[in-house]
């Protein structure tokens, strides 16, 4: 890993929402963008996870993506 990459952050975070781990996800994405806030990926997987989650924001970061990148298909989950 990577710690000044938010590419690392975002990628470790996806991981752990595949192995279900959605808190540790949560906490690796909010890493990267905290880093780089404009990460797409990033923000497109914290979308994911936190509508896995219940959580109403997750449109808000599904929406943003999806402005950044019209071809995020993620975004569209």
């Amino acid at each position: 890993l990577a710690p000044e990459r938010a590419a690392s952050w975002a990628v470790r975070g996806n991981l752990r929402r595949i192995q279900g781990d959605l808190a540790g996800a949560l906490a690796d994405i909010d890493r990267a963008l905290s880093l780089e806030p404009e990460h797409v990926l990033a923000r497109g997987w914290r979308g994911v996870v936190r509508a896995a989650q219940g959580l109403e924001v997750a449109r808000e970061d599904l929406d943003r993506a999806l402005t950044e990148n019209p071809d995020f298909a993620l975004a569209l989950w």
